[in-house]
């Protein structure tokens, strides 16, 4: 017969409320007997909750009123230590929520008093029993005592999406933050995994931005030799992969995947498994598929239950030492780091020479100097003379014009007159031979660059006030891989441009508050140089479609960030033969560039060409979900004809990407870019 254990829990915030809670009734060997929180909101939803539990102000006095096993604590960390002091004090088992404390003093203290009560003292470490997890540990514990594993830990999330009652997750000072909100997680992960204590830590880089982002970057050394690099973030979306290589095969894992390939392959691998989990959590939402986060807290109850009755499990809690160790590593780190200022943020250089300085220190505009620059500004230009020209006019207009230069990739038909401006000595034209189409010549503009920085922008935009400065000042100053601006359109309302428009650049419509995001404005967005020499031969394939571009970084672990001080007005073709070719061409690109990049098969690019049919779909429905304001949505619901076609225009390009690859199209593609006319209201429709 199953022992019924009577269970205390202490704080009912979102952990209680979203897994705990389930999970225990999930299981026949518990029975919540008595609930506290001091607030009396959570109090009323505890009563509406769980009939027949006593439900009170505080631990003492659900102590006093009601027999118990055990209690769950689950109230804001910086209460963790006196109230598993006071629990095993009452002779009362306790599994803790993580972190277990916020400093290793307290833990030792906690499993001091665990050892003196004779009691069990638990953590709730749930990676411990994801099975992706598992099913990692188990297959790196059957490999030959001779491979050696490097692993790569990345665990983000956002902070508000939590939206915690006790309002402590991502505050440093009260008792959260990156460390104990995501690094305690990694770190006993490691561990547990290579049954292996963490000898040594050491922080690579840290940055703390706007409350509710925070970054640590840190390699982690094993007992067993095993090497480990991971980062934590509380920042936007949601992230988690393990990875573990061996010299020529590679493991993935996230809470809801697990993949084994070829080391050759891993690109691929590592992006399958993000879509992978990406799929999968959508299946949870709408609930067509169990929840895994709340799986392993089922299976956590039963490794608890079990404990209590002596039952051994395959896998058990973290105790009261197994904490120790952790908060030790974490001090480790905090000390490293500082007062959460001391040590350099991700990519700091100081304050941004582009910001506004004395008019007495500023070089006029056009004048060389023999400082390399902050910024490479590249624009690629083709046939379109007068258009490329007003484009490199309001580029050379922007104020800190004077700590950038301009590479001018002139990709037009031989004879044409220099563009006006190009003389400039701050301007570099690079000769459009060997350069024919646009992913080459962005790549080979970025090889040539000199500054820190790159900043793209199409010949058919316009660079509006500020522009320059607001994208090098968020770049200088933050941990970013990349800026992107706002988009606005140059010609709305002429032909077919406000469906182009939405599809392009719709989520960038709208005036927004600066923010990290998931994706940028293709083709006119700043990056750091080096993040893109980085990526090597495929950076040319990549620049087809910047989305992949911005996918690979994403998957390095690198950041993305929207700056709506940042401007451009971007002229969209306005002819419906003109938007299909232009939908068309373009996904041909998108799509040959991501197979190519992530290492499709043939069995997944045939899949993908196949399942094609439904992207307009999901596309829509993310424009819908982007859209903020009335203005905007009444936009689209407009222009939803036009986009639905060009959306199916796409899908055909994508399925053709898909299959043959982008190949001899980039060059159509190009012409199209450079060369399509893209009218302004009252402009005639000029010759190509």
């Amino acid at each position: 017969m199953t022992t019924r254990w009577k269970l205390g829990i202490v704080g009912c915030g979102r952990v209680v409320e979203r897994f705990h809670l389930p999970a225990i009734r999930a299981r026949r060997d518990w029975e919540i007997v008595a609930v506290a929180d001091p607030s009396p909101e959570r109090r009323s939803w505890a009563a509406g909750q769980i009939p027949g539990a006593k439900v009170m102000g505080s631990l003492h006095q659900i102590l006093a009123a009601a027999p118990l096993d055990a209690v769950l604590i689950a109230a804001p960390p910086l209460h963790h230590r006196d109230l598993c002091l006071g629990a095993l004090a009452a002779g009362v088992h306790v599994l803790v929520e993580k972190p277990c404390a916020t400093t290793r003093k307290d833990a030792l203290a906690m499993a001091a008093a665990a050892s003196r009560a004779g009691r069990l003292l638990r953590v709730s470490y749930n990676r411990r029993f994801h099975p992706s997890y598992v099913a990692l540990k188990q297959r790196m514990a059957g490999a030959a005592a001779s491979e050696t594993w490097t692993m790569d830990f990345r665990l983000s999330f956002t902070v508000v999406d939590w939206d915690s009652f006790g309002g402590h997750l991502g505050r440093i000072e009260g008792g959260g933050g990156v460390l104990l909100d995501a690094a305690v997680h990694q770190l006993d992960t490691l561990a547990w995994m290579r049954g292996s204590p963490v000898a040594r830590v050491r922080t690579t880089s840290y940055d703390r931005g706007t409350p509710g982002t925070e970054e640590v970057r840190y390699a982690a050394t094993l007992a067993d030799g095993t090497e480990a690099r991971c980062l934590a973030r509380h920042g936007v979306g949601y992230t988690e992969m393990l990875e573990a290589r061996a010299e020529d095969r590679v493991l993935f894992a996230s809470p809801t995947a697990f993949l084994e390939g070829l080391a050759r392959d891993s690109a691929w691998y590592r992006h399958a498994a993000s879509r992978r989990a990406w799929v999968d959590r959508k299946l949870t939402r709408f609930r067509l598929k169990p929840d895994p986060m709340l799986v392993s807290f089922i299976r956590q109850w039963e490794a608890f239950a079990a404990a209590l009755d002596g039952r051994p499990t395959s896998e058990a809690l973290a105790d009261g030492l197994d904490a120790v160790a952790v908060h030790t590593l974490i001090d480790d780190l905090r000390a490293e780091i500082g007062p959460r200022k001391a040590f350099p943020a991700v990519g700091s250089r100081g304050p941004s020479p582009l910001r506004r300085q004395p008019a007495s220190t500023r070089r006029r505009k056009g004048a060389a100097s023999a400082e390399p620059p902050e910024a490479s500004i590249i624009l690629v230009v083709g046939n379109q003379r007068a258009r490329a020209a007003r484009a490199l006019e309001s580029i050379l207009h922007q104020d800190g014009i004077d700590r950038a230069e301009v590479l001018l990739v002139d990709l037009g038909r031989p004879g044409h007159p220099p563009l006006p401006g190009s003389e400039q000595p701050l301007v570099r034209v690079l000769g459009g031979e060997g350069l024919r189409s646009y992913g080459p010549a962005r790549a080979e503009a970025v090889g040539r660059a000199r500054g820190e920085f790159v900043v793209f922008m199409e010949e058919h935009c316009l660079a509006q006030p500020g522009w320059l400065r607001s994208l090098v000042s968020r770049l200088s100053d933050g941990p970013w891989a990349g800026v992107g601006p706002r988009v606005v359109s140059a010609n709305p309302g002429v032909g077919f441009s406000d469906a182009m428009e939405m599809i392009e650049y719709g989520r960038w419509v709208t005036k927004r508050s600066p923010r990290e995001t998931e994706m940028l404005p293709g083709n006119n967005s700043a990056y750091r140089r080096q993040d893109l020499l980085d990526l090597g031969p495929e950076l040319e394939s990549l620049f087809l479609a910047d989305t992949v571009l911005q996918w690979r970084l994403m998957d390095e672990g690198k950041r993305l960030f929207e700056e709506p001080g940042a401007v451009i007005a971007h002229r969209h073709p306005v002819t419906l033969w003109s938007a299909v070719r232009g939908e068309f061409l373009y996904h041909i690109g998108f799509a040959g560039a991501r197979a190519e990049s992530f290492g499709w098969p043939w069995p997944v690019r045939l899949g993908y060409a196949a399942a094609s049919v439904i992207i307009p779909w999901l596309r829509l429905s993310r424009m819908l979900r982007a859209t903020e304001d009335d203005r905007t949505a009444t936009r689209l619901r407009r222009s939803l004809p036009g986009v639905l076609l060009l959306l199916y225009s796409s899908v055909l390009g994508q399925a053709v990407g898909a299959v043959w690859g982008s190949g001899s199209l980039a060059l159509r593609f190009t012409d199209y870019e450079l060369n399509e006319p893209r009218p302004l209201r009252g402009e005639r429709l000029a010759s190509r």
